[in-house]
Formats: C-alpha cells, structure tokens, sequence
C-alpha cells in the first residue's frame, strides 16, 4: 500500500468511526463512500436530467443515453477496455448473478461445472444454489 493511499485508508476510517463508539466499518466494498466529483458528475441525472436511457423515442431518454454511453467510455478508458465491455449494474447481486450465468454458459462445452466455495456471500451462493438444481456448478467445501 503507498503511503498517500495508507493516510486515505486511515482518514476515511477515522470518518466513519467517529461516533464515540470503539468500532471500525472495514466492508468498504458495498458502503464506500462516492467520490465527490462523481457525485458532482452524476447530480444533474438526479435532479435535471431525469430521462431513461432504454426510451429511445424522445429527447429525455436520448440524453440519458448519451450520458451512459459517454460513462462507458470513461470507464472503458480508465481500465482498457472498449466501451461495449463495460455493463453497468444496479449492484453486487445483479453483477454476480451476470458474471455466474455467463460463465456457466460459457463452461457447459468444457466439462458442465462451475466450482464455488461455500464460504461465498450469499449474493454469490443462491444463484449458484438454483444453477446448481439445473446441474451445472458445484460447492467446493471450506478448507479445501
């Protein structure tokens, strides 16, 4: 860890256990706070330009677009990738549910089996419970 992302770390866990309590929040993957200049990026969709990007018949819908397109391309450029690879989900859930059904779909002409450790969090555990009922994945054991 270098040391100006080790002062950030311990700053932002300073933040948030500052309520006189002796307790520290260390999931920092589905609470962490938004960056402030994605907050400033993202506010005018939340209060001005409230269109739905999958309405392609009028403007508000058309701008929408645009703007999700535009992230796409942002966050394409920032890890190298082309902006049709980049999918935008509402959540954890969602994404771990897209990324077992591809790769279920993907694996069934290599061997019909997708291996997942028990110990996962239960957005990765129930899809693959119902996969698993079609006879596709299966649990690997804690300690193995």
């Amino acid at each position: 860890m270098t040391a100006a992302l080790e002062r950030d770390f311990f700053r932002q866990l300073r933040s948030i256990s500052g309520n006189g309590q002796d307790s520290h929040l260390l999931d920092n993957n589905a609470t962490t706070r938004t960056d402030p200049r994605v907050v400033e990026a993202l506010l005018p969709y939340f209060t001005e330009k409230f269109g739905n990007s999958g309405s392609r018949n009028h403007s508000f819908g058309w701008e929408a677009e645009e703007a999700v397109e535009q992230a796409r391309e942002q966050v394409g450029r920032l890890i190298g990738a082309t902006a049709k690879e980049i999918i935008f989900s509402s959540g954890a859930t969602e994404s771990n549910n897209l990324a077992l059904k591809g790769a279920v779909r993907d694996v069934t002409e290599e061997g019909n089996h997708l291996v997942t450790a028990v110990t996962e969090h239960k957005a990765v555990i129930d899809p693959s419970k119902r996969l698993e009922a079609r006879r596709l994945p299966g649990h690997l054991p804690a300690g193995r």
